[in-house]
């Protein structure tokens, strides 16, 4: 069992930390070579009246979350399992959670786009410890996983991270958002990749220096809160409408629910960036910066079009002539 004070039990956190990195790395290179060929695919909300589907699932992410879930179950039996792709029949007994997300971005994954990720994260008595990520592309332009643990620093591929963004003529930052909300005030650009684990990643890395992360399921964010506590970025909650600040350490627990069916249904809005970017992204999100960002976007397209027919018109006029 994991200690009050985590620094005593440095050989138990080295352990689980190598098991979550092998676990994402397998699982990735499994992902790589069924790229282009995901089995069958099925829609969560497939309905005979619904003709919007959306949420896929395919056959890689089902056989991945099972060969993890064997894996873990083999190597720490008494471990509780948590995943997309799989419904909880058991009750909440025991410290240790594994929250796995076989493939993140499935509908990226399905579709060729090489945005997505593996991510395998443990927490414990609700506080995320230990987490690994497999992403389809990395800083390094290649595949690999980020990883580490709640004492540790992060890690690329087994070795410590590091990557320096910081150049006097970078002038705009990037944020992730759920939304492509106009940013011309903030000196900041808006990126919306269709994969949390991967934003949540580049976010521990200090490649994104911003992220709302809204409406997040528990297994985005598990192995991300861990390793974003290795970093010096801020980790907000909100909670029933009020934000909370998520500690840097074993006590930086997630609210979650005693009963482990409820947690699987848990739904949780994340804020992370520097003191900065933290202001920035919770007065965007304020009900008056939302409809005044709408109305610049209403604003901005009615003026393109404008212009746009002015130019048609004057190429038309320049043709007849």
């Amino acid at each position: 069992m994991i200690e009050k004070n985590i620094t005593k039990i440095n050989d138990q956190l080295i352990e689980l930390e190598l098991f979550a990195y092998k676990l994402a790395k397998d699982a990735g290179n499994k992902i790589s070579s069924e790229l282009k060929k995901p089995g069958k695919i099925s829609y969560k909300n497939d309905s005979e009246n619904n003709t919007n589907l959306s949420n896929p699932v395919s056959e890689t992410d089902k056989n991945i979350e099972i060969s993890i879930r064997k894996k873990i179950s083999e190597k720490y039996p008494s471990h509780k399992i948590i995943g997309e792709e799989s419904t909880v029949k058991d009750t909440f007994s025991n410290n240790f959670v594994w929250v796995i997300d076989p493939i993140d971005g499935t509908t990226n994954f399905i579709n060729g786009l090489p945005i997505f990720g593996c991510s395998v994260g443990l927490l414990y008595n609700n506080s995320p410890i230990v987490g690994a990520i497999w992403l389809s592309s990395s800083h390094e332009l290649l595949p690999g996983t980020y990883h580490g643990s709640i004492n540790s620093k992060l890690k690329f591929n087994g070795k410590v991270f590091n990557y320096d963004k910081e150049s006097k003529n970078i002038k705009r930052r990037l944020h992730s958002m759920p939304y492509a909300i106009p940013s011309n005030n903030t000196n900041t650009d808006i990126r919306v990749t269709g994969c949390a684990v991967f934003e949540i990643a580049m976010l521990a890395t200090g490649i994104l220096d911003g992220g709302y992360l809204n409406n997040m399921r528990l297994w985005d964010v598990v192995a991300g809160v861990a390793l974003l506590k290795l970093t010096k970025k801020e980790i907000w909650i909100k909670n029933k409408n009020k934000w909370e600040k998520i500690e840097k350490n074993i006590n930086g627990k997630l609210i979650l629910s005693n009963d482990i069916k409820d947690i699987q249904k848990w739904h949780g809005t994340l804020i992370v960036g520097n003191s900065k970017d933290i202001d920035i992204l919770k007065n965007r999100f304020k009900t008056k910066q939302i409809l005044k960002g709408l109305m610049q976007r209403f604003f901005n397209i009615l003026k393109y079009n404008f212009y746009a027919k002015l130019k048609a018109m004057a190429n038309i006029s320049k043709d007849k002539y």
